[in-house]
């Protein structure tokens, strides 16, 4: 559309506020300078909005295809538990060996007191599955430039543990039959909405795979959030309570009986990793992008920062390309 500099001009053929071809004409016959000004079309805002549904659509359907790995690698332990409970005793006996086996005292300790306990099952059963989709959600609407790189971080590392929990299945410390562990999610399950398979929901047992103790996806989607908000915010009190994410959830698998202190480093180091490894692989197809583009051609002239500028017609050929006299559209 036409745009002029003086737009409320009362000379203005065209009358205040308004801008024809023939108001670039002054009332002694002299050209006044105007430039094109393109505003967005009702073509590009509706590809916009359909680019926009189909970026939502792809979001969907790589948690669906993640939800659908988890299924899959279920109906694979569950066919053999016993390797599972195997590994649990060999990964216990691997912490007794590095003497950091203290799994069985915290957890008998808070399983003794009734609200700490409590308050545990209820942050193990609920965050786990509230601030990672939410911290999602808020990255992919406030943060879109930083938005790809988190989720195929998490991606990756989400992917990466069910194909260990498929390959290398293990049994919480809760399941391993004969031992101290204390199973506190399903001593206080009449307290919330869980049973006596982990977080699963009451009545859905079918639908987890309690042999997933190794790496802790608790721990690592905590890591993540704490990542994402780390990188989104300066300011110090946020990013304390993104560091303490992490630890709080890390206290919580253990106390409850869910996860080896093992399973907390695997988790963490398989996020982080997850995450060093997308941001170089981002860094690389950079370059790759940046050695494909030809140069640019730099004009000697920088453009104009005014929409309109009174020209005489004498000098209209040091004005253009960027200022065309209305005498010679």
């Amino acid at each position: 559309m036409w745009a002029e500099a003086a737009r409320n001009d009362p000379d203005s053929p065209s009358g205040p506020g308004r801008f024809t071809p023939e108001a670039a004409l002054t009332p002694n016959g002299s050209d006044r300078t105007v430039v094109l000004m393109q505003t967005p079309t009702a073509s590009k805002l509706g590809a916009k909005k359909c680019n926009r549904r189909r970026r939502i659509l792809i979001e969907v359907g790589l948690l669906a295809l993640l939800y659908l790995g988890y299924v899959l690698g279920r109906a694979w332990v569950s066919t053999e538990p016993a390797t599972a409970i195997a590994s649990g005793r060999d990964l216990l006996a691997w912490e007794r060996l590095l003497h950091i086996d203290v799994e069985a005292t915290v957890n008998q300790a808070v399983s003794a007191t009734a609200a700490v306990a409590v308050i545990s099952c209820l942050i193990y059963a609920t965050l786990h599955y509230v601030v990672t989709p939410a911290a999602m959600v808020w990255m992919f609407r406030s943060r879109p430039g930083e938005y790809n790189r988190a989720r195929s971080t998490l991606v990756i590392a989400t992917a990466s543990g069910l194909v260990v929990y498929a390959l290398a299945p293990v049994a919480p410390p809760r399941l391993l039959p004969g031992g101290d562990f204390i199973d506190t999610m399903s001593q206080y399950a009449a307290y919330g909405w869980w049973g006596d398979a982990g977080s699963a929901v009451r009545g859905m047992q079918e639908l987890t795979n309690q042999y997933a103790a190794l790496p802790s996806l608790h721990v690592g989607w905590a890591v993540w959030v704490a990542l994402v908000v780390w990188r989104a915010s300066s300011r110090t009190w946020i990013r304390g309570l993104a560091v303490g994410y992490p630890v709080l959830i890390s206290v919580v698998v253990v106390v409850t009986g869910n996860h080896y202190l093992i399973d907390i480093a695997a988790g963490a180091v398989l996020m982080l990793g997850s995450d060093v490894l997308v941001t170089h692989a981002r860094r690389a197809l950079r370059r790759r992008a940046a050695r494909r583009e030809p140069p640019v051609a730099v004009h000697p002239w920088p453009p104009l920062s005014v929409t309109a500028v009174a020209v005489d017609p004498e000098l209209e050929d040091e004005t253009e390309p960027y200022c065309v006299p209305a005498s010679r559209r």
